[in-house]
């Protein structure tokens, strides 16, 4: 195997995520997740930026110049929003701050004091979420073709992202084992932050491509099999956020060619597309917020921010059709009884 040139620095980033952060900073999964997924955006971009391997890397790159072209990236090449951005920020000035005091590397400290003074990007106050039109969601659930393996499983991916309305983490890390089947009600089992969990129903559509998928890509059935997984030296592994992300600009690309008021694709957008169509479909705020896991109702506010017209819309909306994965109108709420108990925990 070929050498690292700086194997300190990498011997100093699996110190900082496996014992570092969960045992002296006491972080949760998720969000030493996102660090893992900083350092690595990092290193692509490293590599990217210098034409080399990742054999190369040294910690001699982390300079403050670096630090704002790695952020620039991320906003014009990668196309993320100012909170992502921010949050990239803030997990590489802890690793800097990190390997300067707790590794003792002196050289990195005039760069962490350079970049302390970069300021977080900022959102205005009171901006309504983006979300797709219901013609739009059935464009993107179309675009990829099902005459491939590949295409089969984005289809799915983009169906599960909308109809359980789940964090990017929480869909990578569904196993088969999560999915289960109570009073005729399917379900999935979604452990979002703090490891706290909560069932959320499946509608028919996406049950009946969902088994689809399963027969085709997990023949074996083994519970502890992630749904969607990437394939590396004949073994599964969990997919990473960032082979999402890519999965995803594939097909803003291809459908801006002929759509371009379509919105940057990620996985919040359909989580925030899902919660609003909900909402003007008639489902009670509390409801929302309980289907998307949100610790506190004001998260959910948001949600409540629509015009007259808009509502008047959702009236008719709600009281006509059926469920709508992959047909035009909002889907229609029901006030089911099994449904709270399911998404309360009490299922």
């Amino acid at each position: 195997m070929k050498k690292l040139k700086d194997k300190a620095f990498f011997e100093n980033i699996n110190e900082f995520l496996c014992n570092y952060l969960p045992r002296i900073r006491a972080k949760s999964s998720l969000t030493i997740m996102s660090y893992k997924t900083t350092l690595n955006l990092l290193l692509t971009f490293l590599c990217s930026t210098f034409t080399i391997d990742i054999f190369t890397v040294e910690t001699t790159m982390l300079t403050s110049e670096n630090i704002v072209r790695f952020l620039e990236w991320l906003e014009f090449s990668r196309y993320n929003s100012v909170a992502t951005i921010n949050i990239r920020l803030s997990c590489i000035r802890t690793f800097i701050r990190y390997l300067a005091e707790q590794q003792g590397n002196r050289n990195l400290i005039p760069v962490l004091q350079k970049i302390s003074d970069i300021r977080k990007r900022s959102t205005p106050k009171n901006q309504p979420h983006e979300f797709l039109t219901m013609d739009q969601v059935k464009l993107v659930l179309d675009s990829p073709g099902t005459d491939s393996r590949t295409g089969i499983r984005d289809r799915m991916i983009f169906i599960m992202l909308y109809d359980t309305g789940c964090r990017s983490e929480e869909l990578l890390s569904m196993k088969l084992g999560d999915f289960a089947h109570s009073n005729k009600t399917d379900y999935v089992t979604i452990t979002g932050k703090n490891k706290k969990t909560r069932n959320t129903p499946l509608s028919e559509k996406a049950k009946k491509e969902l088994n689809s998928y399963i027969k085709k890509f997990h023949p074996d059935g083994n519970p502890g099999s992630y749904l969607f997984f990437t394939t590396r030296n004949g073994s599964r592994h969990k997919m990473s956020s960032d082979n999402l992300a890519r999965i995803m600009l594939k097909y803003e690309r291809l459908l801006l060619v002929e759509h371009p008021d379509l919105p940057h694709l990620h996985p919040h957008l359909w989580r925030h597309t899902r919660a609003q169509n909900l909402y003007d479909a008639g489902m009670p705020l509390e409801i929302v917020s309980a289907w998307l896991g949100h610790s506190q109702l004001e998260s959910t506010l948001i949600y409540s921010s629509i015009g007259l017209e808009r509502k008047r819309k959702a009236l008719q909306n709600a009281t006509q059709g059926e469920d709508s994965l992959l047909e035009n109108g909002c889907p229609k709420y029901c006030d089911d009884e099994n449904l709270i108990k399911q998404l309360y925990g009490l299922k």
